[in-house]
């Protein structure tokens, strides 16, 4: 009789369990991916359920949080990069096995340089540790959110 009431129990928990579970699925956000690119399997966004936040330091929208990337931009801001003179950028991996790449957009000619501008921020792109590409600004535009 003892099992049985024990099972009833662990029964009678679960549903709450996975209702609770669905409910913050429910009301998860839906943020930009940091990595932006082929390496990463999501389709572009992830979802995060509320407790840790981080925000784009230029646009200071929401994206993922990353305790190594603390001050990545998001995939928005990343799409306004551009050089001193406002030529658009793109960068990526150079191959599989990773490294970097500058680009000019509009003529695919190769750009020697790590620093770009998004917005008249001054920023810093390079391969992320995992692959893909990192954004960050090299000085401080936006003071964080509390």
């Amino acid at each position: 009789m003892a099992q049985a009431e024990s099972v009833a129990k662990s029964t009678e928990a679960e549903p709450h369990k996975t209702n609770h579970r669905r409910h913050n699925l429910r009301n998860a956000r839906k943020v930009s991916c940091p990595k932006r690119d082929s390496t990463c399997p999501c389709p572009g966004k992830h979802e995060m359920t509320g407790k840790e936040r981080q925000y784009c330091p230029i646009c200071v929208g929401e994206v993922v949080p990353s305790s190594r990337y603390r001050r990545y931009v998001c995939a928005d801001c990343d799409g306004r990069s551009t050089d001193e003179t406002g030529r658009l950028l793109r960068f990526s991996n150079e191959g599989f096995s990773g490294g970097f790449i500058a680009k000019y957009a509009d003529t695919d000619e190769v750009r020697d340089s790590h620093i770009c501008f998004i917005d008249g921020v001054k920023c810093w792109a390079d391969e992320a540790r995992f692959g893909g590409i990192i954004i960050q600004p090299i000085e401080n535009p936006v003071s964080p959110r509390s």
